[in-house]
């Protein structure tokens, strides 16, 4: 990584860090340890509200998204 490029990263970072941390805590915070399959949720209920609070987010700031929840994955694209 160049120079100019590490210092532009650091710098967004530095100027977002409110909105990174508050934003990594909202998905932290879900237990999202696989377990027992359900209606729609592949990898468990926590893994799919992960899923679900992970679509939110990207929704937030613009992406259009879509979940498939036979497989648990969620595509994203530019909006």
């Amino acid at each position: 990584m160049s120079r100019e490029l590490f210092e532009s990263v650091s710098a967004y970072m530095r100027s977002h860090s409110d909105y990174i941390t508050s934003t990594l805590s909202r998905l932290v915070k879900i237990p999202s340890v696989r377990s027992a399959p359900a209606p729609g949720a592949p990898y468990g209920r926590k893994c799919a509200e992960a899923l679900e609070e992970t679509r939110k987010i990207y929704e937030e700031n613009g992406f259009a998204t879509e979940i498939h929840q036979e497989s648990g994955y969620l595509l994203a694209r530019s909006g």
